[in-house]
């Protein structure tokens, strides 16, 4: 009655009430009598073959029997299996729904009208929904609508040999989520498991009627309803044959040494081993090693109870020497030193991840550095951080473009790999020579896979001394040509990824792009400079202007009596405005101006390049007599600024910029 009252509030407030109170009393009728068949018309009424299911459900006799360790496991692995926070096994009679096992699942049994497996009955389909509240089947549920907050689960039906759905296998969870299917898999393969124990269970009836259900499958205690605290599965003599065998999900079950004692086909699937071969391996041989420390102490706190599983993201080494992401699961039975691990495959994922953390590095990069050199260093640590290598090094093109030499920029994931940057320091390469010569010479990227194996290595005895081994090189295009090669190191073999090839195309072309403007900004600073030097050391004042006629620098020792800006902002100051129209226009102009009582001689020149603009000199002529030939020097100056300013820009407009910096 709760929840039909809850429900009609929640009409009466969402529906205009204008016909008073006899509308509002068939309101209550109308909704009473839809929530009636919702919960007792849909749930409660027989099904076709009813009383030939509940008569195969009685030969199991199974409701009411003492709990049974081998239940509570398959619920548990359930609920880990598919990451949920509440599982439970239940049969269906024509009254209730009953659990037999249940895991952080606070109710032992409700009325059949209020189950969530009812719908499984008919089907005989598995149920699914990533949302009751968005779900009209559930969304007046109780379990949806009270403070248990229900919101997904997954009810995989419980399957009899005659066709029958018994009850069912459910996971639930208090926030919406999906469910992939991998899980649902694994939790088809848990119901045919619990179907077989009650099976067995049915066949020790027959055999033994007159010993006690509780007899036959040993109590033990139901596991607690808090989920903080999760309870392991008992500790058999061997693992249920399911963990390692049938389930889709990567097992393996390691022995009090860390061998790998048993895996199933889906561990060799994953990491190219057969059974026979695993079995001379420890779980250190297929572990990355930077993940290493933290299993070891995760299994020694297993071991002394502090914790009930582990779960981690980790790094497994395959037979071919790849590198495999996946969730692992470790699980260790109380009083057991046996322990199984379920691993799940997570290397799309990661390498998605991968590309976005390195797209978004190489935005920093472009943002945050001040200079190339700054801007390589940004992208070298995070390649290296992204994709695991453990050394990146950045080689760059001498000034006449003949060889490559070693940057400083670097990253090292630890101190003893500045050793190698040491040995290396002198060496330079030409195009084709070495890994980094080749990448640079072909505009490809490079991969060693073991560099100690490589005879044509030039730097094998270094790379054995820091116990590196893998290697890549990729070039980065730059304005005049590659602009630097990046190179990277790992200390153990790698076979080629042809994704990772991808994501560093990806990345040297992101990369290029923003050494391209870096070094045209260095070149526009290099060649201010130069114009500083010049214009400062005699009696003028040198600007560039743009095609509206706005000043965008002004430099000179005479800046502070010849004001550019001033004058180009008067309009009556027509020499001046004229002079630079016809610059605009392509010709190269001079006029006279007086100015705060001095004379000046102002000479102007078109800035070639699609956006144009003009570049200006202004000589005072009272402080040097200018003769015909100083005039012609100093008009030459001009034009060969202008013509400077319009290198500027287009490398500025060919590194991805509308303009140069401003200030430049």
């Amino acid at each position: 009655m709760g929840v039909h009252a809850t429900s009609i509030e929640r009409a009466r407030e969402a529906r205009p009430r204008p016909y008073g109170q006899p509308a509002r009393k068939k309101l209550h009728l109308i909704h009473f009598w839809r929530l009636t068949l919702l919960f007792w018309d849909v749930s409660s009424l027989p099904l076709p073959n009813e009383s030939a299911r509940l008569a195969v459900l009685a030969r199991y006799r199974i409701f009411d029997s003492a709990p049974s360790a081998s239940f509570d496991n398959i619920v548990y692995l359930g609920a880990r299996v598919a990451g949920a926070s509440m599982a439970y096994l239940a049969f269906l009679d024509d009254r209730r729904e009953w659990c037999k096992a249940r895991f952080a699942w606070p109710t032992p049994e409700v009325p059949r009208a209020y189950s969530l497996s009812a719908a499984v009955l008919d089907s005989g389909d598995v149920l699914v929904v990533s949302d009751a509240c968005a779900d009209t089947r559930f969304a007046d549920h109780p379990w949806v609508c009270s403070e248990r907050h229900l919101r997904s689960f997954v009810c995989v039906p419980l399957m009899s040999p005659e066709g029958f759905a018994l009850g069912s296998l459910t996971v639930a969870d208090r926030e919406p989520r999906e469910f992939s299917s991998v899980q649902i898999q694994a939790l088809r393969t848990l119901a045919r498991e619990a179907m077989e124990l009650l099976e067995q269970r049915r066949e020790d009836i027959a055999s033994a009627p007159a010993v006690e259900i509780a007899a036959v499958i040993p109590a033990s205690p139901a596991p607690p309803a808090s989920p903080r605290f999760m309870p392991t599965p008992a500790a058999p003599a061997s693992w249920p044959h399911w963990w390692t065998e049938v389930t889709p999900i990567a097992a393996v079950q390691l022995d009090a040494h860390d061998r790998l004692a048993c895996v199933n086909p889906a561990w060799c699937a994953l990491l190219g081993y057969s059974a026979e071969e695993a079995a001379a391996l420890t779980l250190s041989d297929v572990l990355h090693p930077a993940d290493w420390a933290r299993q070891r102490e995760a299994m020694d706190r297993l071991r002394r109870g502090e914790l009930a599983q582990f779960t981690a993201e980790q790094r497994y080494i395959s037979k071919s020497r790849a590198t495999i992401w996946v969730r692992a699961r470790t699980l260790l039975p109380p009083g057991s030193a046996h322990r199984l691990i379920l691993a799940e495959d997570i290397s799309e994922r990661k390498r998605a991840e991968t590309e976005v953390r390195l797209l978004q590095g190489l935005i920093l990069a472009a943002g945050g550095a001040s200079d190339t050199a700054g801007a390589l260093r940004i992208a070298l640590y995070q390649i290296c951080d992204a994709a695991g290598w453990d050394l990146g090094q950045a080689w760059i093109p001498t000034p006449n473009d003949r060889m490559l030499r070693l940057s400083t920029a670097t990253y090292a994931r630890d101190g003893s790999l500045e050793r190698f940057r040491y040995l290396q320091a002198d060496l330079t390469w030409s195009r084709g020579e070495g890994l980094p010569g080749r990448a640079w010479a072909t505009g490809t990227a490079q991969w060693l896979n073991d560099a100690w194996s490589d005879g044509a290595f030039r730097r094998q005895q270094a790379a054995r001394d820091c116990g590196l081994r893998a290697a890549l090189a990729v070039p980065v295009a730059g304005v005049n040509g590659t602009a630097a090669v990046l190179e990277f190191f790992a200390r153990e073999p790698r076979a080629p990824d042809a994704r990772l090839l991808q994501i560093a195309a990806t990345v040297a072309a992101q990369l290029g792009t923003t050494l391209r403007r870096r070094q045209a900004e260095e070149m526009l600073r290099a060649h201010d400079a130069r114009l500083r030097l010049v214009v400062e050391h005699l009696p003028v004042v040198a600007w560039t202007a743009d095609p509206r006629l706005q000043v965008t620098s002004v430099h000179g020792a005479a800046a502070g009596r010849f004001d550019p800006r001033a004058l180009l902002a008067r309009p009556e100051n027509t020499p001046l405005v004229t002079a630079h129209r016809f610059a605009l226009a392509g010709e190269t102009r001079q006029c006279d101006l007086e100015e705060q009582g001095r004379a000046w001689r102002v000479f102007l020149a078109p800035i070639p390049g699609e956006d144009g603009g003009v570049a200006g000199l202004a000589m005072e002529r009272e402080a040097r007599a200018a003769s015909a030939a100083d005039r012609a020097a100093i008009a030459q100056l001009a034009a060969a600024l202008a013509a400077q300013a319009g290198q500027l820009l287009a490398m500025a407009r060919a590194a991805g910029g509308d303009e140069p910096p401003a200030g430049a």
